[in-house]
């Protein structure tokens, strides 16, 4: 696949102050563009915000192979970077006061209670539900769960209280459906008004309307010994929480302001303080895992 690296930079006003200089930016290209060829990668689009303003935004490679410059304004599916919008949108059910992060996903999601009562929202957002990484790729191999309702409800089964951390696309699709049942909206129409809108992500979608959204990258899967092949993933609805968003360099962004200018876009409070802070708040993987965290 093309990829979408974001650099984001926090900190005082840009210009001379900061240190952001043609120079500087001058070294990030050489930078990426040699990570770019090192790694083989057909084309890289990459951004820098700086408090409310954009310092850095280019295309690097192509995102048609033979025929199209990569550019900050193509489009491509962005993948596990669903998960931080799905994040996103259940803090601001938190802030409406409908959903209690505390309380059992169940309470919420019925078909869930069949071998547990007690996982908590809190413990599905941090991949600690007993969901498994197999669970979560099973759609990318057919039509298994191909609506949202259908595949979380092959969950039920599978929670587990007192679980440890193991990554899995299950928990964010059941955050979806979390989002629809409590919102009483389809996700898609949620976090479009609660997140893309008011930020201007113009040209973020959610499932696979977005591959009519402005310019589309082509998507390419590397295989051994004939390079890069042109890709199109499984694109099942049911997967709209964890992985079907599509979005771009330039609305990306606009997202990292948001979360380095405590909640806000220009002014305009999206989140709130208290559900950002939440929201990057890193929980320890395991007593035998690597010390990162998991916001």
């Amino acid at each position: 696949m093309v990829l979408v690296p974001l650099f984001v930079v926090s900190g005082a006003a840009v210009g001379a102050e900061t240190g952001v200089d043609d120079d500087k930016l001058s070294n990030v290209r050489e930078y990426v563009e040699s990570q770019r060829l090192a790694a083989g990668l057909p084309g890289i689009a990459v951004g820098i915000v700086c408090d409310d303003r954009v310092v850095f935004s280019e295309g690097f490679g192509e995102a048609t192979l033979g025929s199209e410059p990569m550019t900050p304004q193509h489009v491509m599916v962005i993948a596990s970077l669903s998960k931080s919008i799905t994040a996103m949108a259940v803090m601001l059910l938190v802030d409406d006061g409908l959903v209690d992060l505390d309380a059992p996903v169940a309470s919420y999601l019925p078909e869930l209670a069949l071998t547990s009562d007690s996982v908590t929202v809190r413990q599905v957002m941090h991949h600690s539900s007993g969901l498994t990484r197999r669970i979560g790729t099973d759609p990318f191999v057919g039509d298994i769960g191909a609506t949202l309702d259908a595949n979380v409800s092959r969950f039920g089964g599978d929670l587990l209280a007192g679980a440890g951390f193991e990554y899995s696309n299950a928990n964010y699709d059941a955050l979806a459906l979390l989002v629809e049942r409590v919102s009483r909206m389809p996700y898609g129409e949620f976090v479009a008004s609660r997140i893309f809108d008011p930020v201007n992500m113009d040209s973020s979608t959610v499932g696979s309307g977005g591959a009519s959204s402005g310019a589309l990258a082509t998507g390419y899967y590397h295989h051994l010994l004939l390079g890069y092949r042109p890709h199109t993933p499984w694109m099942q609805d049911g997967m709209v929480g964890s992985y079907t968003t599509f979005s771009n360099v330039e609305d990306f962004l606009k997202y990292a302001m948001v979360h380095i200018n405590d909640g806000t876009y220009r002014g305009n409070q999206v989140i709130s303080r208290e559900s950002l802070a939440v929201l990057h708040e890193s929980r320890q993987w395991g007593p035998d895992s690597f010390p990162v965290g998991y916001g």
